[in-house]
């Protein structure tokens, strides 16, 4: 890819904040809850049964919530504690918990259950559970009770290789998470799930009906700067996008630029992160930031974010010169399954 198709590449790939322009929250939790609501979607798949909204369906959803989250804003201690009620660090959850506060103190919803297990008799005794409904949801506006999965996800775009399927193309950070088979998932069984005699059965107990299924699934696909493929079928037309580079390559593109780069925490993938004195950690100049351990030692992709001026510009994430290779693969599998603190992911 010559220069010139590179800047215009990389720019393209530059303001995918998801948050929109003119609302700045200071509170990184309520950024995070207003990313959670007004975001676009990650896909849009083919699906009549089901609800998958589209950008002006969740730009609408977060319009009609700022009074709130201004007012969460003021009293951010508040709102930090009644998400710390959980002790389940993993970021899916902490979005199903964003969630949940946001339907909690939303007038137009009401919160009738989360992650409601269905289970059915196993054979030699026990029980074995079929799945969990993620969040069985009042719609006061239609006036029904609608069964909400929700997720939030991650994929890097490899280089396509020669023979391969297209489909294995977009992968998770640590290579085992697959975006066709997510949405495999959800249609296949997640969504099936509310029709299955057990499911029925356990709503009928609490005197609820099911009318539809709605998904929320939210996230970013990390194109790679050496390279330039289309999206995937999947994609929702606006979906957020991010790079990936080697750590061998970097600072490469970016060299030139007057822009301050720092590590992103697992908590920082969601919203654009903002420069706070005194409260974040420091930034360095692309050359400095890729001499740093972080970088240099990562056994693992780092998500990375530039800054300027103390707003975020761009993010993506930079792996290991051999992830994705095979060479690797066996570690970055075992690094997969550990906590995520315990990979040094959480220094920042």
């Amino acid at each position: 890819m010559d220069s010139k198709v590179h800047e215009r590449y990389l720019s393209e790939l530059l303001g995918q904040s998801g948050l929109p322009p003119g609302l700045p929250w200071t509170s990184p939790l309520v950024r995070d809850l207003a990313w959670s609501i007004g975001s676009p979607p990650l896909v849009c798949p083919e699906d009549p049964g089901n609800l998958w909204p589209g950008g002006d369906w969740f730009r609408g959803q977060l319009s009609g919530f700022t009074a709130q989250l201004d007012a969460l804003d003021r009293d951010a201690k508040a709102t930090a504690d009644l998400l710390a009620r959980s002790h389940d660090q993993r970021l899916g959850t902490y979005f199903e918990s964003l969630l949940a506060l946001w339907l909690e103190h939303d007038p137009r919803y009401e919160l009738l259950a989360r992650n409601l297990p269905v289970r059915q008799p196993r054979k030699g005794g026990g029980r074995e559970t079929l799945g969990e409904l993620d969040m069985l949801v009042m719609n006061h506006a239609l006036n029904r009770v609608e069964h909400w999965e929700v997720a939030v996800k991650f994929y890097l775009g490899r280089l396509p290789v020669i023979g391969g399927p297209a489909h294995e193309q977009w992968v998770g950070p640590g290579l085992k998470d697959r975006l066709d088979t997510k949405v495999a998932r959800l249609l296949d069984h997640q969504l099936r799930l509310p029709e299955h005699p057990r499911a029925r059965a356990l709503l009928h107990k609490r005197g609820l009906k099911v009318a539809g299924s709605r998904v929320l699934m939210k996230g970013r696909l990390f194109y790679p700067l050496t390279a330039r493929p289309g999206p995937p079928a999947l994609a929702a037309p606006e979906h957020l996008r991010g790079w990936w580079l080697r750590i061998g390559a970097f600072p490469g593109p970016f060299k030139t630029r007057d822009w301050s780069w720092r590590c992103l925490s697992r908590r920082e993938w969601l919203a654009p992160v903002a420069e706070v004195p005194g409260r974040q950690p420091v930034c360095l100049d692309a050359c400095s930031f890729a001499r740093t351990e972080a970088i240099q030692g990562a056994s693992w992709p780092r998500m990375v974010a530039a800054l300027s001026g103390g707003r975020e510009l761009t993010r993506g994430f930079l792996v290991p010169d051999s992830w994705g290779t095979g060479r690797a693969a066996g570690a970055e599998t075992a690094a997969a399954r550990r906590p995520y603190a315990a990979r040094g992911d959480e220094d920042s």
